[in-house]
């Protein structure tokens, strides 16, 4: 990857929480979001990490951290 780049890993550790620590998620990357008002996490896409820590999402803007995780695989029900 080249650093200079767009969305590239150096890019990405210059991003930051509001807490100060570093993003969790790059723009692109495959997440879920806890949605209060389906009371579930939800499939997302993360479009934009903001200066303040949060996360644009393909289905909200201006998302906390503290709602946003990494996919759970799913449990094989065939067994």
């Amino acid at each position: 990857i080249d650093p200079a780049s767009p969305g590239s890993a150096a890019e990405f550790k210059a991003e930051a929480r509001a807490d100060g620590q570093p993003a969790d998620f790059r723009p692109g990357e495959f997440v879920e979001y806890h949605s209060a008002t389906a009371g579930r996490w939800i499939p997302a896409k993360v479009i934009k990490v903001n200066p303040g820590g949060t996360y644009n999402l393909d289905c909200k803007p201006e998302v906390p951290h503290e709602k946003v995780r990494r996919p759970v695989p799913k449990e094989d029900s065939s067994t």
